[in-house]
């Protein structure tokens, strides 16, 4: 049985990655920095043997921030913010990664509209620091967003491929002078293909006229491969390909939460309320139109006082409110908070119940008894 192994190493180690048919016959070896493990079951799969580590997020947890969005976007679109989590859900659904919103942390990612470009911009992967991604009204959709995110995690475009010729032919003089850069091809060290053969149907794989100088009449893309062409628009979909190409750069096990998130959780409370914030009840048409109605958390300095109870005693607190028109009042109020997930069974710090409580009241002012429903953006609401 040793030997049998040794030669399975031996053959995997030639081919160094996983060969594609192509339809003319023609065999194209696709790399893949997983090969050994693939044909060994005694092995793991570890980030040294990646020959591109740079810009993947520790322990597969992206932080993200987005604007404002509440108070920016249009009457007649008050659920786009749920545009950007559904996309964050289908990649979650499928895999270890996890959009973790950003309570203090360093390192993350900040989603806002802009209004002065006709697309979208993200830098590759994690950089470090605040990272801004801008998405234009006009684009703002889930596949928009799908391939963005794919960008975030380090995924690369499918048509800059460095064996993107086999299968594709790009139009150079059809292409936008100055966007010319953007088709470039990469280097084969810059990208991690992990054996995954050209994607027509990634998340990553652009549209047929992408950078086009003429979108109506000009292509910039052509399929080489016959039954194959190429679609117009993005992806609205993980093909099995992102699925496994985002499992194997995050060392995924299934889609199962990596065990060490969230451990390194940001929360000090001492120079800001941690991304705690308060939203309108956007299932209600009035309320979303009446924008005086603000949900907020701030921050309180507590004053050291006899009168306070000791295990209270603390530097300060969150306080939920909303602007004083009891009119607009409802039976039913929504306090949202950042979107924590589940301990992480190596936290020793906040124990298994964690860190954070509430105590509310209500003075209604005479209107009757309140509910209060409370809840964060990936999950539905807990009434309690």
């Amino acid at each position: 049985m040793l030997i049998f192994v040794l030669i399975l190493l031996a053959l995997a180690g030639d081919i160094r990655g996983r060969v594609d048919i192509l339809p003319d016959g023609k065999k194209i070896v696709v790399k893949d920095e997983y090969v050994n493990v693939r044909v060994d079951p005694t092995l793991r799969r570890r980030k040294r043997m990646l020959e591109n580590t740079y810009g993947l997020w520790k322990k597969a947890a992206v932080i993200y921030k987005m604007e404002a969005l509440i108070w920016s976007i249009p009457s007649n679109r008050p659920n786009d913010y749920l545009v950007v989590l559904d996309a964050m859900r289908d990649i979650m659904r499928e895999t270890c990664v996890r959009f973790k919103e950003w309570s203090g942390e360093q390192d993350y990612v900040y989603i806002r509209r802009d209004y002065t470009e006709g697309g979208f911009y993200m830098n590759q992967g994690r950089n470090g620091g605040r990272q801004v991604l801008y998405v234009h009204q006009q684009v703002w959709k889930k596949k928009t967003f799908l391939h963005e995110l794919g960008h975030v995690l380090n995924l690369h475009d499918e048509h800059k491929r460095p064996d993107r010729d086999y299968y594709i032919e790009v139009l150079e003089d059809n292409v936008k002078g100055e966007l010319s850069q953007l088709m470039h091809k990469k280097e084969e060290e810059e990208v991690n293909l992990l054996g995954e053969p050209f994607d027509f149907d990634s998340i990553m794989m652009k549209g047929d006229r992408v950078h086009s100088k003429d979108p109506k009449n000009l292509i910039t893309l052509r399929s080489k491969i016959a039954g194959r062409p190429l679609k117009s628009e993005l992806n609205e979909k993980l093909s099995s390909g992102d699925v496994r190409r985002i499992r194997d750069l995050y060392r995924c096990e299934g889609a199962v939460q990596k065990p060490s998130f969230p451990e390194d959780v940001v929360c000090t409370f001492e120079e800001h309320n941690c991304g705690f914030k308060g939203l309108l009840n956007l299932d209600s048409e009035e309320l979303c139109l009446n924008r005086n109605r603000r949900l907020n958390w701030d921050w309180k300095r507590r004053i050291d006082s006899s009168h306070y109870i000791e295990e209270w005693n603390l530097e300060g607190y969150l306080f939920w409110r909303f602007n004083n028109d009891f009119n607009l009042t409802t039976t039913h109020d929504h306090a949202w908070s950042v979107g924590f997930y589940g301990q992480s069974p190596i936290d020793e710090t906040r124990g298994p119940k964690g860190c954070i409580y509430f105590k509310y009241s209500f003075q209604t002012e005479g209107k009757g008894l309140n509910t209060l429903n409370v809840g964060n953006q990936m999950e539905n609401f807990h009434q309690i």
